[in-house]
């Protein structure tokens, strides 16, 4: 078992390998917890789609005998947070946190989950506890701090994001955070050079991230020039219809093209009833978005759409 766990690697022959002796060893041990429960981690950890699918349907089974394990409630948060399924992971996460207070993958996912919500209170609190028993977490560091942007707190995310990237140069995630918190606090020329690097690669073996792409039209769109980052951006939406970031961008855009406008513009109103569609979209996937209703509220208020509104408020709260 422990040789079968150490083939557990990011090497996709030893993954392979190791799914099929783990297999092999679940199904001579059918009734042995640890040979089961190494079987469905291995297909977990391989991120493919297909094998996350078969880890949560073993891992499903495992906590339906073995409902007290936290490990077991962690792993299946894992899956389900990798498929999407954000109310399940969570309840998983705060299942396993409940049966083991300590456990810090679980808290970390829980307060992923709350700050994607917007509800950076709670990601707060899960962050601060996991980093008191691990100081140096930059998972949790980074979800800390996108807390504290949430709560406009720039002053306070900001030094650890900029620490993150010297400490992590091709850790994407903390940069885009960083060039976020800049365009916050108005410095268009450090949040450029950030998108830059994200969109150009921040290592020789690192892909351009495309959120560089997306954080340059938004400093577009502070420059005025919103015409052309809702274009790039509704193209982009047309080519891959199915990824809510971009569409939840193109929605803001709008929303906020919109409201600079006055009333009597015929462009105003096509804009914001096409990013009240976006937000109605986005939240086909992600109901619990308290963040996604509060801003489809508040598009609808602006076309006058009072009771869908004050209904979308309802939902927020």
């Amino acid at each position: 078992i422990a040789t079968l766990s150490r083939l557990g690697t990011t090497d996709p022959a030893k993954q392979v390998e190791a799914i099929k002796l783990a297999k092999q060893l679940s199904d001579d041990n059918p009734k042995d917890l640890l040979s089961n429960q190494i079987y469905a981690s291995l297909l977990l950890y391989t991120g493919l789609k297909q094998d996350v699918n078969k880890s949560l349907t073993e891992l499903k089974a495992l906590v339906k005998n073995h409902n007290t394990d936290p490990i077991l409630h962690l792993d299946l948060a894992r899956a389900y947070f990798f498929l999407n399924q954000q109310d399940e992971a969570l309840a998983e996460a705060l299942e396993a946190v409940r049966l083991k207070p300590n456990l810090g993958p679980a808290r970390s996912i829980a307060a992923r989950i709350y700050e994607d919500r917007g509800q950076h209170g709670k990601a707060l609190e899960q962050t601060e506890i996991v980093l008191a028993g691990d100081k140096n977490n930059a998972e949790a560091r980074l979800t800390k701090d996108r807390a504290l942007a949430g709560l406009k707190e720039f002053d306070k995310a900001l030094p650890d994001l900029e620490l993150l990237q010297q400490q992590f140069p091709t850790y994407n995630d903390a940069l885009y955070e960083l060039g976020n918190v800049y365009v916050e606090l108005h410095n268009p020329q450090k949040a450029q050079a950030v998108y830059q690097k994200l969109w150009e690669g921040t290592g020789p073996n690192v892909k351009p991230d495309i959120r560089g792409f997306l954080g340059l039209q938004t400093l577009k769109m502070q420059e005025g020039k919103w015409q052309d980052a809702v274009a790039a951006l509704r193209d982009l939406v047309q080519k891959n219809p199915k990824t809510l970031t971009f569409r939840y961008t193109l929605a803001n855009f709008q929303a906020r093209a919109a409201a600079g406008m006055p009333g009597s513009d015929p462009q105003r109103k096509t804009l914001l009833q096409d990013a009240a569609n976006n937000y109605q979209e986005i939240l086909k996937t992600t109901a619990n978005s308290s963040d996604v209703w509060l801003r489809l509220g508040s598009t609808q208020q602006l076309l006058g759409q009072n009771d869908a509104a004050l209904a979308s408020y309802e939902q927020a709260s």
